[in-house]
């Protein structure tokens, strides 16, 4: 079969080697490649094929379909394992891959309209992407942020997502005391400015004014200012 299969390629697998040197063909090579490639699909197609994915393609329908594509279609069947053994089979880096499938698998944990406790929501999230390196949580708390799951929201806050952010999202939630708070944590003196710009704008000013003189932890060059 495999000796069959070989004659459909353009370039021969064993070219006649250049004698005196040690160098490999570049056309043996690009054949080598050629052909372990299809080799890898042609399994990667075989596996598709079984009960429990029911994907069936043609290795031209795969072709056509390209990885991504194919990719988005185990995650919609909520095959998210498959998906990411997939990824990993094709070398695929994690942030186009594996970390892709797991924020999408997120997302559609929080969009499920079965899933009503949101405490329950986030812990599942947090304990399976906390010690994942490189997921975005911005874009999970921005779906969850759409969905109207604030819990939620709250919740991922504190996982691998930048004071910036932290605050923003805490300004849009209308949460001004918890994002000023967290601005003083820091110790960036922009970014208190910036929440204490954002209060102004909503409050009175005699309101303002009161909250200021609440505050102890005010850094001294915003006092001076």
């Amino acid at each position: 079969a495999a000796l069959f299969g070989r004659s459909f390629l353009s370039l021969k697998l064993n070219p006649t080697p250049n004698i005196g040197t040690k160098r490999e063909s570049p056309i043996k090579i690009q054949t080598n490649n050629t052909f372990s490639n299809i080799i890898m699909c042609l399994h990667l197609i075989n596996n598709l094929q079984d009960k429990s994915i029911s994907l069936p393609l043609t290795y031209k329908q795969f072709d056509c379909l390209g990885i991504q594509a194919l990719i988005n279609r185990l995650v919609r069947r909520n095959l998210h394992e498959f998906a990411t053994k997939l990824t990993k089979f094709l070398n695929i880096p994690a942030d186009e891959g594996e970390n892709r499938i797991l924020v999408q698998w997120a997302v559609q944990e929080i969009n499920n309209p079965t899933n009503t406790n949101e405490e329950s929501i986030s812990e599942i999230i947090k304990s399976r992407l906390e010690n994942v390196s490189g997921i975005p949580f911005i874009e999970i708390i921005g779906a969850a942020f759409l969905a109207k799951k604030t819990i939620v929201v709250r919740r991922l806050l504190d996982v691998k997502v930048t004071i910036n952010d932290q605050v923003d999202i805490l300004l849009t939630l209308g949460d001004k005391e918890e994002a000023l708070q967290r601005a003083l944590k820091s110790e960036n003196t922009d970014l208190v400015l910036y929440v204490l710009m954002r209060i102004k704008a909503d409050e009175s000013l005699t309101d303002y004014m009161l909250r200021l003189k609440k505050l102890k932890s005010l850094p001294i060059n915003l006092h001076l200012e």
